[in-house]
């Protein structure tokens, strides 16, 4: 018999009737039962059908499920700012009670921006995708933010594609996070300001309005806060 312990703050919503997401043709689920069967957990459920029938139905987690994953930035320099410093991504991987890191980081700069940090990772429509902020170096004292913004995909969340640039440096973008409002994503986005007071202290560019960034059901290979302005992330072109 397995035995499961509650961790506080461990809950994660499944199926919301009034706030969603729930399944196709599904209006609302309910009185969930859950069962070991072959090697892979098993739920049994009511539900209440877009067609108004009381049903029942079975949910099943996929077979090799993903592990769990948290990515993070590593300093790669002994430098915390400044010219010399360099940042990295890299994740952490949970087997059993405990979170092991992988050797090498996944997510590394060029040599133009050298410097990555800050990622935001999302699983949608069957792959892995991350924004993260990209930068000559880590600012400090007497120098101008110079912040970009890049976006890549993964099968696996391991091995990424080559980065595209999502928003440039005069855009002013330095983080952002992305959440799901119903059947789409949606994209919250921060711009830096002068941290150390470098002069000439520079303008920020207009607020762009928020528009959805990635559907759940449909892919594309790239978004870029180009298509939030003019409101063309609503799917492949």
């Amino acid at each position: 018999m397995s035995t499961f312990t509650a961790v506080p703050g461990s809950a994660r919503k499944l199926w919301d009737m009034v706030d969603g997401p729930m399944p196709r043709g599904l209006l609302g689920v309910g009185d969930p039962d859950v069962h070991h069967v072959n090697g892979r957990w098993i739920m049994y459920l009511g539900g209440f059908s877009s067609t108004l029938r009381n049903r029942l139905y079975r949910a099943t987690l996929p077979a090799g499920a993903e592990p769990e994953r948290m990515y993070y930035t590593g300093r790669a320099t002994a430098r915390q700012f400044g010219p010399r410093s360099r940042y990295s991504i890299g994740v952490l991987e949970r087997q059993g009670d405990a979170w092991v890191r992988r050797d090498a980081p996944i997510i590394t700069g060029d040599e133009h921006r050298p410097s990555v940090l800050e990622p935001v990772v999302v699983y949608a429509n069957g792959r892995y995708r991350m924004w993260y902020q990209a930068n000559p170096h880590e600012i400090g004292p007497g120098d101008l933010p110079d912040n970009e913004l890049r976006y890549a995909e993964s099968a696996n969340g391991v091995d990424w594609s080559k980065p595209t640039t999502f928003a440039g440096p005069n855009e002013g973008f330095f983080d952002n996070a992305v959440i799901r409002r119903g059947d789409e994503w949606l994209m919250v986005l921060a711009r830096g300001g002068n941290l150390h007071g470098t002069p000439p202290a520079p303008k920020p560019p207009a607020t762009a309005r928020p528009r959805p960034l990635l559907p759940v059901d449909r892919e594309r290979s790239a978004v870029t806060s180009q298509d939030m302005r003019d409101g063309s992330a609503s799917g492949p072109r």
